[in-house]
Parts: C-alpha cells; sequence; structure tokens
C-alpha cells in the first residue's frame, strides 16, 4: 500500500492546500463567533499579517488583534496545544497598544469531518474547537512554542471576557 501526500481533493476543483485549506477554514471559524456574539472583523489580507496579527475583532469602543492557528494536532498530555512561534512575533504582538491573542482552531484530520451538514434538520454542525491565549507580553519573546490551554474555549463569552478585560485596563499577559 502506498501513502500519497498529494492533499485530499474529496471536493472536485479543489485548489487549495491542506495548509491554505486549514487557515481559511480558521479565520471563517473565528468571524462566525465574532459575528454571533455581534463583533465585526477586519481580515489581514493573507500573507500579508506583517504585524502577525491575522484579524482585528471590533467591539463598540476598540478592537483587539488575534493570530490564528489552525490544526489536527492533538492536546499534549498536560493539556496544551503545542504552537510553534515565529522569532519576530512576541514583539510584534507586545507592540501593538491594543490586546492580542492566538487562538488555535483544533480540527479533525479529515477535511471532511470538518463540517456536517443536515438539510432535513436544517443544521450544520462544526466538528471544531478553538482556544485561545493572550500574547501581548514582552514575556514572550524568546519562545520558540506557545502553549494553548484546553481550558481556555473561544465560544463568544469569550469575547465578553476581552471586552471587560480591556474595559478594566487588564494589561497582556499569557493565560486566559
Amino acid at each position: 500500500m502506498t501513502t500519497s501526500t498529494a492533499p485530499l481533493t474529496w471536493v472536485k476543483g479543489c485548489s487549495l492546500d491542506d495548509k491554505v485549506r486549514k487557515a481559511r477554514y480558521g479565520v471563517r471559524y473565528i468571524q462566525s463567533i465574532a459575528a454571533q456574539a455581534g463583533w465585526t472583523t477586519l481580515e489581514t489580507e493573507p500573507d500579508a499579517d506583517v504585524k502577525a496579527i491575522d484579524l482585528r475583532l471590533e467591539h463598540e469602543i476598540a478592537s483587539v488583534g488575534v493570530q490564528v492557528k489552525c490544526s489536527h494536532k492533538p492536546p499534549t498530555n498536560s493539556g496544551h496545544f503545542s504552537v510553534s512561534l515565529r522569532e519576530t512575533w512576541a514583539a510584534l504582538w507586545s507592540r501593538q497598544g491594543a490586546p492580542v491573542y492566538l487562538v488555535y482552531v483544533h480540527v479533525p484530520t479529515l477535511h471532511q469531518e470538518w463540517t456536517t451538514i443536515s438539510p432535513s434538520s436544517g443544521t450544520t454542525v462544526h466538528r471544531v474547537v478553538a482556544y485561545w491565549v493572550r500574547v501581548d507580553t514582552p514575556s514572550l519573546a524568546g519562545l520558540k512554542t506557545l502553549e494553548v490551554p484546553v481550558t481556555s474555549v473561544f465560544t463568544p463569552d469569550t469575547l465578553e471576557q476581552w471586552y471587560d478585560h480591556e474595559r478594566a485596563g487588564v494589561t497582556g499577559g499569557v493565560t486566559p
């Protein structure tokens, strides 16, 4: 039996490789949660995130930056997802002047399992969960890997928490 490294093309006409497909899906998933919460989103053009920010999520008085990572890799035994960091990201995030969060979108391995669409029941189910950590702090300098705890699930309530932190003047940190 041979193993193919070609992208899964279960839909005819697929033109996105695995990395790009996950990146697009992760951003859209975060945008859907933000829309549900009533926040607007501004997406940085793909591959133009020179500030290491993929999205700006905006509420009535300000905005927060979000770096989105999407993967099928499972959490570690210690209850964290490990995310590799580029050398420059921590410095970029700490200079933003606004809160910045990394949101890790965890998807199933097979693309066709990410969503289940059931016209008979009128539902679309996402088999996806996202997790977050605040990253706009100089203490991340030099880190090559960031741990995102499985206990910090990204939901519409997360956005309310971010709003309250910003209103209270909570400064950067890496714990939810």
